[in-house]
């Protein structure tokens, strides 16, 4: 009989450290997963400013080609600053739309128009 009471407690005590085990496992598992995901979000973040730099410098030389061609003519008008301007956003964001890939891609097809202008934003008060 004392046996008997014995095999049951130290069966309850090692199902008991067995789930306490299990549950440190589980929750370590699941920070570390948290943590994998941070890093892979921040990597495509930091992977979409690369991209948005590479079409601002893509935007960048295609204003001083054009201003080039404007100077032939010795004018430039408001309207053709603006227009140059808003071409030079929209090649900046295509060209990181285009050269992004993975966690960088996800991370600007999620953002708006705005968004995105306002990171070229970034990027541009960071070259100056």
């Amino acid at each position: 009989m004392l046996e008997t009471i014995l095999a049951t407690i130290v069966v309850a005590f090692v199902t008991a450290v067995m789930g306490i085990i299990t549950k440190a496992v589980v929750d370590w598992s699941a920070r570390e997963k948290a943590k994998a995901e941070t890093q892979k979000e921040s990597l495509g973040q930091y992977d979409a400013i690369r991209a948005i730099e590479v079409g601002v410098a893509k935007a960048q030389q295609q204003i001083v080609d054009s201003a080039k061609a404007a100077a032939a003519d010795g004018k430039i008008t408001k309207e053709e600053l603006k227009s140059e301007l808003k071409h030079a956003e929209n090649v900046a964001r295509n060209t990181a739309l285009e050269i992004a890939t993975g966690p960088a891609l996800e991370f600007l097809t999620q953002l708006t128009v705005d968004s995105v202008g306002g990171l070229i934003d970034l990027v541009l008060q960071r070259n100056k």
